[in-house]
């Protein structure tokens, strides 16, 4: 029957103007010929909804193809209704004539008619329509609406494989609905069901549990039930469904029916047996592969893990795992570094692969593991967890140590001594090679040293050849206990041993080692109660000032070394004379130099700092001398290297700044004005970590004014380590003492250290003097400088200023305080004084 509003629309129409035809003809009746009844062409109805006009139905007739322009003339003809407050409207459009009718409380009707309008009879009747019409159309619509709602509900059931059914009581006639006769393969209301049919189509177990849910039902045990039930279909297969069901009393709580819906869980059962086989299979697959096996979350907690992952964990099975976390485990003492490389492993989406890591358990043992890690990633290609396997490799570890072992052991017998475990001659000569190599790129030199035991032979023949091998083992230990690290020791046969000294800037520093070696065998060695002197004669040859090829550094320390023993055995020889007489002369001065620290046999010399404007004296240099036994002058840049080797420079500057404090003192006591005393200081006073307090102490104990001293720094020695020289000069100038750099221009500095350092003066050094103003390069550099130090604020002064010339040049250039031979030499302090007393 059809159900078109539109068709029951104009029935009713149909009969308010006269046409009394039966109700079923009228109904059977298409739209088409209702219009023709009205001699109208088409039709639309049109529903209110806030104002807005929505279309609810409307037919297509050639008037309405275009659904925009019929659109666009019904928008205009309700507008002037409105405007018009009228019943209905008439209005011809391109030759069509439109009608608009309201339709009390619901919309409006719209007919369209060609050529002619639509007689007054028609009209008349049309305008008379009252709520019959509308709730007409308002059933009609609900009508259609429930149709389509049944019509979407078993096609949604028949989609879902889901169907309702009814047990009406005391009778137990059951109904069921078309989709629960397809889930058991019958045609849809083909006979009428029975719990007879239900029985017979139930496996043996699901008719057991029929029963009992039928009894709990009907004792009213259970007002709800929920239950699977396996089933035979028509066709003998078996399938599964879902029953759930509620009970429904009267009010005397009597069951009057059962209501319930039938569920074919069919395809997901099988699909549950599948994945069940596949997750058995996969779970017997990583319970038989040899390796642990296991899986987490983004949060690295475990989801699941193999049995052997799971001993291993010190778990019952593998289920006690999820959740947990490598915190929770017996290895937690690396739970820190496990997690690191999975949030790496999440994070960029890498594969980490065979990575070697320990494994420490509660017991203490370390095992050692080969990890593998790769991201989980879903079909959307987000990462969801980590997947991860490792295999005990504490076996293959041990072997692989056992093996480097035994090839450190071949090799080190290859390569060493065998008595004394010192490299062979075979490796020394690959080592000097690599340092002649060394010392060729870098410009250094290279020491080799042949060492022969004097009067071996008369121990092997006294005591034995084992006793000879001991003393062999002890001469190597104190050898070896006497040389830097980076230095090599060998033996190179019999009581012979060689050494290579690397990065050597002064061969005379070789001098130094050979004493400490020397005197290493001053104690005797004792062997089975028996004392025995062992003294050494050494030959040394250098590169490349000997010569530049490693056989010729051998032989040529070779023939040193037995000029050595020529001489009366126990001392040294260089390849050169010249060498042997410098490293001789250099002991001497060495010694020498210890014992004038002791005595204090040094004097301060003074060089006064002339303000070139006015020619007065505002500071002097203080300068060390010293004289030998003999009364003659030993030139400072021959001891000060010696003492800053030796490190005799540090009590020596002591000595220095006390003097010259106590100078300072007396001078001004006797109220002369001598200005401030610059002292040079060395890198190894400044590095001393008591120094700023010893020397506030030395100020306290001289009484000396801290405004009365500048302390002189040279360029290239702050720049050795900047980040530790500013904090002292800083602790210094807080003190109050000045500080200057001295033979500034000579070395490296950055200016943006230059900046940070509490400089109060900078000193030009003499050798930019020498030759202005005609050298043109060096009166560049001194403009510079002391545009640079009135930029950053700074005190400047010229050293080594010999002439009138020079002294014109640098005053035209801003630089007023001068120091050189041009108003004074260096001077003793009674001099000194006697120059102060004139200036006064």
């Amino acid at each position: 029957m059809d159900k078109n509003p539109l068709l029951w629309a104009l029935y009713e129409i149909s009969m308010h103007i006269g046409n009394t035809l039966e109700l079923k003809k009228m109904l059977g009746e298409t739209a088409t010929v209702m219009l023709s009844r009205l001699n109208c062409s088409s039709a639309s109805v049109y529903q209110k909804q806030d104002n807005d006009k929505s279309k609810l139905l409307y037919t297509k007739p050639k008037v309405l193809r275009k659904k925009e322009e019929h659109l666009s003339v019904v928008q205009k003809l309700e507008k002037k209704f409105y405007e018009d407050n009228r019943h209905f409207l008439e209005y011809k459009v391109n030759q069509i004539y439109y009608y608009l009718f309201e339709l009390k409380d619901f919309g409006f009707l719209v007919l369209t008619k060609s050529d002619e309008p639509l007689d007054n009879i028609v009209l008349k009747s049309l305008t008379k329509l009252n709520l019959k019409l509308t709730y007409a159309i308002k059933a009609c619509i609900d009508n259609a609406q429930l149709y389509e709602s049944k019509a979407q509900l078993a096609t949604a059931q028949r989609i879902a494989h889901l169907g309702s059914w009814t047990t009406i009581f005391p009778s137990m006639h059951i109904h069921w609905d078309d989709e629960i006769f397809r889930i058991f393969g019958e045609e849809p209301q083909s006979f009428t069901p029975t719990y007879r049919y239900l029985r017979r189509h139930l496996t043996k177990k699901s008719q057991k549990k029929m029963r009992k849910a039928l009894y709990l039902i009907t004792h009213m045990k259970k007002a709800y039930y929920d239950g699977v039930f396996k089933i035979i279909k028509r066709d003998g297969s078996v399938g599964y469904v879902q029953i759930q069901s509620k009970i429904l009393c009267d009010t005397r709580s009597r069951i009057t029916y059962v209501a319930g819906t039938t569920f074919d869980i069919t395809k997901q059962k099988q699909l549950e047996q599948e994945i069940r086989k596949e997750s058995n299979l996969l779970k017997t697959i990583i319970n038989t592969i040899p390796i642990r096996i296991f899986w987490k979350d983004l949060e690295s907690r475990y989801l699941g893990c193999n049995n052997l992952f799971a001993q291993d964990a010190n778990l019952q099975d593998e289920s006690h795992i999820l959740g947990k976390d490598d915190y929770e485990m017996p290895w937690r003492s690396e739970a820190d570094m496990y997690r690191a490389m999975d949030k790496q492993v999440i994070r960029e989406g890498t594969v980490k692969l065979n990575i070697e890591e320990p494994v420490t358990y509660k017991n203490g043992q370390t095992r050692w593991i080969s990890t593998s890690k790769v991201p989980l990633i879903d079909e959307s290609g987000k990462i969801f967890g980590i997947l991860g396997t490792y295999m005990d490799i504490t076996a293959k570890k041990e072997n692989e140590r056992q093996l480097e072992l035994q090839r450190d052991a071949l090799e080190h017998q290859a390569y060493h001594d065998a008595l004394t475990g010192l490299p062979n001659r075979l490796l020394f000569l690959d080592r000097l090679d690599q340092y002649i190599h060394k010392a060729h790129r870098h410009k250094s030199k290279v020491a080799v040293l042949f060492v022969d035991m004097d009067r071996f032979k008369e121990i092997n023949d006294s005591f034995g050849h084992e006793f000879g091998d001991e003393t062999i083992r002890e001469v190597s230990k104190r050898l070896k206990s006497r040389i830097r690290s980076t230095d090599t020791i060998a033996r190179f046969g019999g009581d012979e041993f060689i050494m290579i000294f690397n990065d050597i800037n002064d061969p005379l520093m070789v001098v130094e080692i050979v004493q400490k070696i020397m005197q290493s065998m001053d104690e005797p060695i004792i062997i089975n109660g028996h004392r025995i002197y062992v003294s050494l004669s050494i030959g040394i040859s250098i590169y490349p000032d000997d010569t530049d090829t490693a056989a010729d550094l051998l032989k040529n320390a070779d023939a040193a070394m037995y000029k050595a023993k020529y001489d009366g055995r126990n001392t040294y020889k260089f390849y050169t004379e010249d060498m042997t007489e410098k490293a001789f002369e250099r002991l001497a001065l060495e010694s020498n130099l210890r014992q004038a620290i002791q005595d204090e046999s040094f004097m301060l010399y003074f060089q006064p700092q002339i303000d070139g404007e006015r020619d007065r004296i505002i500071g002097m240099e203080a300068l060390i001398r010293w004289k030998d036994k003999n009364g003659e002058f030993i030139p400072p840049d021959k001891f000060i290297p010696i003492a800053e080797e030796t490190r005799l420079i540090v009590p020596l500057g002591e000595w220095i700044l006390r003097t010259g404090m106590q100078q300072m003192v007396q001078w001004y006591a006797k109220g002369l004005n001598p200005g401030k005393l610059a002292i040079n200081l060395s890198m190894l006073q400044l590095q001393k970590h008591d120094f700023v307090s010893m020397l506030k102490s030395m100020l306290k104990e001289t009484k000396c004014q801290p405004n009365w001293l500048e302390i002189e720094v040279t360029e290239s020695q702050i720049m050795q380590k900047p980040e530790q020289t500013i904090l002292t000069l800083q602790m210094i100038s807080k003190l109050g003492i000045g500080i200057s750099v001295d033979d500034f221009g000579t070395g490296y500095s950055s200016l943006s250290y230059l900046n940070r350092f509490p400089i109060d003066t900078l000193k030009i050094d003499q050798s930019f003097i020498n030759g202005i103003p005609d050298n043109m390069e060096n009166a560049a550099i001194i403009q510079a400088v002391i545009a640079l130090a009135k930029t950053l604020n700074l005190d400047v002064i010229a050293e080594g200023v010999e002439t009138e010339e020079q002294k014109t040049f640098l005053m035209n250039n801003g630089c007023h305080s001068i120091q050189g031979y041009l108003y004074a030499r260096p001077m003793p302090s009674d001099k000194m004084e006697k120059l102060l007393k004139e200036a006064l």
